[in-house]
């Protein structure tokens, strides 16, 4: 009886263990994926370039480590900001094989946040993103249409359905550049 209860004291000890180090992996790998979204941000802030590849590469980590961790409270953001630069490259980009592989990517990520994290206050600007994206970058208005609806249902006295309704109102119409 006695050889049981240490045995048992010892596999909880380990079980502890591993727990930690799993923790601790965790925290390390989310370090990494900032530290890789810094770097984008500041290298577009800077040139406005946007690196494919350097950018994918964040974006599937940001991906993974919001599957692996989907309990950690940085995640919605993480993924928001995966699914910004997914839309940013697929708005940046003239091949639209790329347009349709960034632009479905990005709203996979929204619909994810959307789905996985309703109660987060960063859900509302996914429906206003992917109405952008069905607008300005894949030109499917119906479907904008209804994101910007979805929008101003929920979300009927926020401040940016302000905007969203002015989005509606002007669907589809191009934007003119203002020249001095």
């Amino acid at each position: 009886m006695k050889r049981l209860s240490i045995l048992f004291a010892v596999a909880a000890l380990c079980f502890a263990c591993a727990e930690k180090d799993g923790q601790l992996q965790s925290i390390q790998d989310q370090s990494q994926i900032l530290r890789q979204a810094q770097v984008l941000d500041s290298v577009y802030a800077t040139t406005g370039i946007i690196k494919e590849v350097e950018t994918q590469r964040f974006i599937d980590s940001a991906v993974e480590f919001a599957a692996a961790n989907p309990a950690d409270e940085t995640v919605p953001e993480l993924l928001a900001k995966a699914g910004g630069y997914s839309m940013r490259m697929a708005n940046a980009t003239t091949d639209k094989a790329l347009r349709a592989k960034y632009s479905e990517q990005a709203l996979s990520i929204f619909d994810k946040i959307i789905t996985v994290y309703p109660e987060n206050p960063i859900v509302k600007y996914c429906y206003w993103w992917k109405g952008i994206i069905y607008e300005d970058i894949l030109n499917m208005l119906p479907s904008a249409e209804n994101e910007y609806r979805e929008f101003l249902h929920l979300y009927p006295d926020d401040t940016l359905a302000v905007s969203i309704r002015y989005s509606l109102e002007h669907l589809g119409e191009e934007t003119a550049a203002v020249v001095d």
